[in-house]
């Protein structure tokens, strides 16, 4: 059974981009908006890893941190705060239960150790095939596999901030 990962976040886009690579390294993973309903999640069916926004619409990050930490179910779920709001705020992240933290911003580059380090290998294969399949030329180029992954990556991460430049892209349209 593949390891799953809950992914908070406000921002539908960057949660969406996040699952999709995740999924490429094989594992699970679940997109939940709004802290309340993570909540319901994480009782109901507790997930490998949580990756934690601090900015969500119903809660701060850090206080669902805290309440994650503080569940028997969930007390020992590793947390990895991923968030563009972490300035200051680190300690406080800390503190709460947070085991790392990383910006939005060198997620893209950190993912693959941080992903090993708490979830161990994928035991699924890779969807990165599948998707330069579905998303081959002009999209990528034509890109060959040993550096496509990047490409695909920095495509979907360009997309959910939008900054991606392709046109009838499947990502960002």
């Amino acid at each position: 059974m593949s390891k799953k990962v809950l992914i908070i976040d406000d921002s539908k886009d960057i949660a969406e981009a996040m699952q999709e690579i995740i999924r490429m390294q094989g594992y699970e993973a679940e997109v939940v908006l709004k802290a309340y309903d993570a909540i319901d999640m994480i009782e109901a069916s507790p997930p490998d890893l949580v990756i934690l926004d601090l900015k969500l619409p119903d809660m701060d990050g850090v206080d669902l941190a805290k309440r994650i930490r503080a569940r028997p179910a969930s007390a020992q779920v590793p947390i990895v705060c991923v968030s563009s709001y972490l300035a200051g705020r680190e300690h406080e992240a800390l503190a709460a239960g947070c085991n790392e933290l990383f910006s939005k911003t060198t997620f893209l580059e950190s993912y693959p150790a941080m992903l090993k380090q708490y979830l161990g290998d994928a035991t699924a294969a890779s969807g990165l095939s599948t998707l330069l399949q579905t998303n081959s030329p002009p999209y990528y180029g034509g890109v060959a596999a040993a550096s496509a992954e990047g490409v695909v990556l920095r495509r979907y991460w360009e997309c959910s901030f939008g900054e991606c430049t392709a046109q009838n892209h499947p990502v960002c349209g």
